[in-house]
Order: structure tokens, then C-alpha cells, then sequence
């Protein structure tokens, strides 16, 4: 079965499946990642699935920061609370871009410490705010 052949419904709906990676679509369908992405690209439809998904786990990723910055667990059963913000921080430095989260060397910032919060949720908060309020009060 080529790969014109699959309606775009069931496409949007693998995408919506794997969260918008099209990497697992493509191994799902059994495609490789370029046709999923040229269909995807060709389909202004498709588009708006991966943006609307893409979005929906950006918004759960900050919400697993900002529980973690407020002392609270994150929900989940055999992850860690430290794997899913790592994997939370990476998910926010590539995708989140549009929201305002960048790769930290793109922030030139100080590189103080706060002893009372581990470093990753510094980064975290830079990553989003271009600083940490420390840092201000150390100045």
C-alpha cells in the first residue's frame, strides 16, 4: 500500500497517536520519515494536526516544570520525577522555541547558583524567563 493511498484521517490520526513525532508514524505505517513528511507538508490539514499536538505536549511539558518548581509530583507510575523533567526540559529547548525557550548558550546569562534548587530547574526557569530571580538579588 503506498503511502498516497492512506486518507489523510488516518494519518492525523497516527499523528495524534504518537504525539506528533513523525519519525513513529513513519515506523508505524511502515513508511520512512520523508513521506510522512512530504505528505504532511502537502497538506495544510496535517499541518494544523501537528501544530495542535505539538502544542498540547508543550503544555504538558511546562506543566511538569512548574509542578516541580512548586514541590509538587509529578503524576506517573514507573518514570521518575527526574526523567520526565529531564525529558521535559529537552522536549521545551526544541520545541518550545515559539513560546520563548531556547538553548541555554543562546541566553548569556550568569552562571550563579542557588544551593537551595538543583541546577536543571534553574536552567528550566532561564530556559523560559532569560533569568533567574537569584540572580537578580545577587547583584
Amino acid at each position: 500500500m503506498a503511502l498516497k493511498k492512506i486518507s489523510d484521517k488516518v494519518l492525523a490520526e497516527s499523528i495524534r497517536k504518537h504525539s506528533g513525532l513523525l519519525t513513529y508514524v513513519a515506523k508505524a505505517l511502515g513508511y520512512t520519515y520523508m513521506n510522512v513528511y512530504k505528505r504532511v507538508q502537502n497538506s495544510e490539514m496535517l499541518q494544523q494536526v501537528v501544530q495542535e499536538v505539538t502544542e498540547r505536549t508543550i503544555d504538558i511539558a511546562e506543566g511538569n516544570v512548574t509542578k516541580v518548581m512548586e514541590g509538587k509530583p509529578i503524576a506517573g507510575e514507573k518514570i521518575t520525577t527526574s526523567v520526565k523533567l529531564d525529558t521535559s526540559w529537552k522536549y521545551l529547548r526544541t520545541k518550545g522555541k515559539n513560546r520563548g525557550y531556547k538553548e541555554e548558550a543562546d541566553l548569556n546569562v550568569k552562571q550563579t547558583m542557588n544551593p537551595d534548587l538543583p541546577n536543571d530547574y534553574r536552567k528550566l526557569y532561564k530556559l523560559k524567563y532569560g533569568h533567574y530571580p537569584e540572580d537578580e538579588k545577587q547583584d
